[in-house]
């Protein structure tokens, strides 16, 4: 009943505009009036840490976020009337914003884009705010935002998923009572992205087409030649073997021949004497007393 005409009257872009705000223990709330008749209603949770905020820095609060809810409507214009039943909050805004308490400040702050003109009014006449401060949502600001920010990237990401097709086999995802993807035929759609659907037991269920997933089942033909290709022959195919360089084989290996010095002039070295030259340390003992294991070089180029 508030939320309809003649209570909640259209926003005039003409008349002045107003906002009520107040905070209660657990609780935002704040209404934009014109003519003395809202035009928007807004409430919020509060955290547990802004629950252990000061008075004055609760109604503060209240004053950013019915200004930050209610942007489209006050940004831009000449003055803005607030209306707050705290009045030790209105000597905030007339000093200078140094003179405030560091929280206060960065409240302040954020304000600064608009032009706020404060006003003190009884608590009991501010019958709307103070209703929708003990009358909040549930939502606390964080969560709001992180739904914003949920549906922006969704919204960025996602893709429609394609319509599916009166006759055709789909699968349903699987439930509590069920840990399969189930077989099932798709009846009829019954909304922009719901489908009614039949399981092979006659059962009927109305599922979302992100729970649904199409199917599309070869046919008998090409079942049958499927498995003729399968199994048409049992001829075993010949097998390639890779080559190896066995020392029976033919392949002459190139003599690898040493710089010239007065041990070895001139003499050729096959790998084999080539690596006898390295040191064979196997392990190597760290300062933990544990033994590291280490790999054979050229292990895979000798040939015993």
């Amino acid at each position: 009943m508030i939320t309809n005409a003649p209570i909640l009257r259209y926003y005039d872009v003409n008349e002045e505009v107003t906002i009520q705000c107040d905070a209660s223990e657990h609780g935002l709330g704040a209404t934009l009036l014109q003519g003395g008749q809202p035009v928007y209603f807004a409430s919020q949770a509060l955290t547990m840490t802004e629950r252990k905020y000061a008075q004055i820095e609760k109604e503060c609060l209240a004053i950013v976020f019915a200004c930050e809810r209610f942007d489209q409507f006050i940004y831009g214009r000449d003055i803005v009337h607030v209306q707050t039943d705290h009045k030790p909050l209105i000597p905030i805004f007339q000093k200078p914003i140094h003179s405030a308490l560091k929280r206060l400040q960065r409240m302040v702050l954020k304000l600064q884009k608009y032009e706020l003109k404060l006003q003190h009014i009884p608590g009991k006449d501010m019958l709307i705010a103070d209703f929708l401060s003990r009358a909040f949502l549930k939502n606390t600001r964080k969560q709001i935002m992180d739904g914003k920010k949920a549906k922006f990237y969704y919204d960025q990401k996602c893709k429609d998923l394609p319509d599916l097709n009166i006759g055709e086999t789909v699968r349903i995802q699987p439930d509590q009572q069920h840990s399969e993807w189930r077989k099932s035929k798709c009846l009829q759609k019954v909304g922009p992205r719901s489908y009614l659907v039949e399981t092979n037991d006659g059962r009927k269920y109305r599922r979302n087409r992100k729970f649904l997933r199409a199917e599309k089942e070869p046919s008998d033909t090409q079942n049958s030649q499927g498995e003729n290709m399968g199994l048409a022959t049992d001829e075993v195919q010949p097998t390639l073997e890779p080559v190896t360089n066995h020392p029976s084989s033919n392949v002459i290996e190139p003599a690898i021949t040493q710089p010239d010095n007065a041990l070895t002039k001139g003499k050729p070295i096959t790998p084999v004497e080539q690596t006898s030259n390295i040191p064979t340390q196997t392990s190597v003992s760290t300062r933990t007393r544990s033994n590291i294991q280490k790999p054979a070089r050229y292990k895979d180029y000798v040939m015993n």
